[in-house]
């Protein structure tokens, strides 16, 4: 209740009591794991590794925060004095799909020479996903030590007219076609250590890291003819340029019980994700600049681009760009009578770092 879907590119897109899709927060065993850049989304899962999962929508204690919308808040599996194995596969194959509708021309009765004509062809688009993983969970030291892990890809093929009816020539011939191949790998392992009855350690490991290729062909609107020579491919490593999802994060935590009546819970936890772009023709990495590909010295000095960023202008991004948040917060809870008492401190720092310039923003809530 109280959520809307938003704009499907969005990574997370969703709005909760009226905040826009930025404005949520999420967290997992308590570490906030939104994208610290564009506060759209954060690092997915692997199968098998949730135990629980809470939507909250305003009204949320002090352990929380960091929205104006709603949080979602993530706990891990752990493993137990018994073991356990899980796994799944998933196909969804283009065939069960319907078939996207080609895009037209509205009838303005101002432009004859567009009006209820085609603009985009969708129809010939395809799409296939897989999914397969696996879990494990048991005691490494019965009723001490105890280990969870869970693995799983993800892999979308698809095909798609890239270029619109009304496009250049020149564009058609070199992006009229567009190939993707994108695989997302995504892991978690936990440790949990019961050092008393009272006090336990646990740590957690995720990773989270999509990977796109993108092949680019001509395409013929008149015969629906797709090239045979592929001009050149884009490939987009662990948080490409439109999702900005994906993430590499280890977490720290402690907690016990100091008394019958007072709890504390201590954190800390770190959070790395990478941009690069890589525009193959020999596999050179492009250092970090905007150019353009009919400037002079479009070129870096001592970097060979067989086809000068044929999609246009852009900025291509340094292999040392980088989103990141170190974390560490304390949660004490005093229980007086039937009454609960909750204090909560977090120390937060967020960075991005491009072109060796980092942008830092510390918070204490």
């Amino acid at each position: 209740p109280g959520t809307t879907e938003a704009d499907s590119r969005y990574s997370g897109g969703i709005s909760i009591g009226g905040g826009a899709p930025s404005e949520n927060a999420y967290y997992i065993n308590g570490f906030p794991a939104t994208n610290p850049l564009t506060q759209l989304g954060s690092a997915e899962l692997p199968f098998g590794a949730i135990a629980d999962a809470q939507v909250l929508i305003g009204g949320f204690g002090s352990e929380y925060g960091r929205s104006v919308g709603g949080v979602m808040n993530v706990i891990t599996k752990s493993g137990t004095n018994q073991w356990e194995a899980g796994a799944q596969y998933s196909i969804m194959p283009n065939t069960f799909r319907n078939k996207a509708v080609d895009l037209y021309f509205g009838n303005t009765g101002k432009n004859p020479n567009t009006d209820g004509t085609l603009r985009l062809r969708r129809a010939e688009n395809n799409r296939t996903e897989y999914n397969y993983g696996g879990y494990v969970g048991g005691p490494l030291i019965k009723d001490k030590l105890f280990l969870f892990a869970a693995v799983e890809k993800r892999e979308i093929r698809a095909e798609t007219v890239n270029q619109t009816r009304n496009a250049s020539a020149g564009n058609l011939a070199l992006t009229g076609f567009a190939e993707d191949k994108a695989s997302t790998l995504r892991a978690l392992a936990k440790l949990d250590f019961n050092i008393t009855d009272q006090h336990r350690v646990d740590v957690t490991l995720i990773r989270d890291k999509p990977e796109i290729t993108r092949d680019y062909y001509s395409y013929n609107y008149a015969t629906s003819d797709v090239g045979t020579t592929k001009n050149f491919s884009a490939n987009y490593s662990n948080v490409d340029n439109q999702t900005a999802q994906g993430a590499d994060m280890g977490i720290l935590r402690y907690s016990g019980e100091l008394t019958d009546n007072l709890t504390v819970t201590s954190l800390f936890g770190k959070s790395k994700s990478t941009h690069i772009n890589l525009f193959t023709g020999g596999g050179t990495e492009v250092k970090g600049v905007a150019f353009s590909p009919n400037a002079a010295g479009a070129t870096p000095p001592g970097v060979t681009i067989p086809i000068k960023n044929p999609i246009g202008g852009q900025q291509v991004l340094s292999p040392n760009s980088k989103d990141s948040v170190e974390s560490f917060r304390l949660d004490l809870e005093y229980r007086l009578g039937k009454h609960t008492i909750k204090v909560n401190v977090t120390h937060s720092v967020y960075g991005a770092l491009f072109d060796g310039t980092w942008v830092l923003n510390v918070t204490r809530p």
